[in-house]
């Protein structure tokens, strides 16, 4: 038996009869799925969504280990899980490989085969715990966990081409995409620099950056889907830094590169661009956007949020950028008023004519 060393991260199994569903990993587009701690959202392939819809549930670090929910994970892979409670044993299957886990046990089969883990499977409040590096590595993933940022992500697989699913027609007969980026500089609700708070929302104990807020609200209520805008290299949390660094790269027209990318925009017919102001402009990885996709033919409604300047003219840049697109006025809230504007953007969003 080939012994498995040095497994630091777990999967949470919420039990359950059989499931298995074919998603974003499971042949074509290479996976990129990333999770952070104390976040209810998950990123795949730039696409963000609920882990356990409805329930809150985020990835937790327990006994040195970071537990996150298996079904998210294995169904965004395009795998399947079959629980057996009478025998207390975990059936997944990607591609044809499988793995076999049984609480109480170290063993752990692939294809077959018996492998070692470090510590044996365990029933926590009718949750499996789970090794995710064992699991991925076995079904051909990469996995990389990010200490600074507390982010596990799971990357590869992309075999044939999936039949990628419909978008959800919005509540206004349209299929609508919201689009966001949003940069909170905190993900800890208690004692927040002036800084923190700022550009934060804390709903029900989580931390939400103030677009990202508008962003799910806009989301929810328009029955869309959501794609947020993250840079390859991560922005720092710092303010200080990360206002010089937002200062350099107006200055220098940067152009910095977004992590994923959208992958049946043509979809899409009407675009939620949502943004922070940022020294009286769009982030420059908004241009980035703008200068890689084509809107033409769509309807793009902007919204964003700031410490006192509005849109400024972000509007017309977005206009230009986009000139074969309908660019309407779109709502921009304080930072001041975002905690509580939730009705204020319901009315908006219940108000628009497309």
């Amino acid at each position: 038996m080939k012994k498995v060393l040095s497994i630091l991260l777990a999967l949470v199994f919420t039990m359950s009869a059989v499931t298995g569903c074919l998603a974003a990993g499971a042949g074509g587009t290479e996976l990129t799925l990333s999770m952070q701690i104390g976040n209810p959202v998950m990123t795949v392939n730039g696409i963000e969504s609920e882990i356990d819809p409805g329930r809150g549930t985020a990835p937790v670090i327990q006994n040195d280990r970071t537990l996150v929910p298996v079904r998210a994970i294995i169904e965004a892979m395009g795998g399947s899980v079959e629980w057996n409670d009478e025998t207390q044993t975990a059936f997944l299957e990607y591609n044809g490989d499988t793995i076999t886990l049984t609480i109480g046990s170290t063993v752990a089969l692939l294809n077959g085969e018996a492998n070692t883990l470090d510590s044996a499977l365990v029933l926590v409040s009718d949750r499996t715990m789970l090794p995710i590096r064992f699991i991925a590595e076995g079904f051909g993933f990469d996995v990389k966990w990010t200490d600074s940022t507390q982010t596990v992500v799971i990357t590869g697989g992309g075999a044939s081409e999936p039949e990628a699913p419909a978008p959800e027609t919005g509540t206004n007969g349209h299929n609508v995409l919201v689009v966001y980026f949003s940069m909170p500089e905190t993900e800890d609700p208690n004692d927040m620099t002036v800084e923190e708070a700022n550009s934060t929302v804390v709903i029900d104990g989580e931390v939400l950056g103030n677009t990202q807020y508008m962003a799910y609200v806009i989301a929810e209520n328009m029955n869309a889907d959501i794609f947020r805008i993250e840079p390859e290299v991560p922005y720092p949390t710092e303010h200080e830094t990360l206002v010089d660094l937002a200062s350099a790269e107006k200055a220098d027209a940067a152009r910095p590169a977004i992590r994923g990318q959208i992958e049946n925009l043509d979809d899409y017919s009407v675009i939620f661009l949502g943004y922070p102001n940022w020294w009286g402009d769009m982030p420059m990885i908004l241009y980035t956007f703008l200068e890689q996709y084509d809107l033409s033919g769509k309807t793009i409604v902007p919204f964003n949020t700031h410490g006192g300047s509005g849109f400024s003219n972000t509007i017309s840049t977005i206009r230009a950028l986009e000139p074969g697109a309908d660019v309407a006025d779109g709502l921009s809230i304080s930072r001041n008023s975002i905690q509580d504007a939730e009705q204020q953007i319901v009315d908006w969003v219940n108000s628009l004519e497309f």
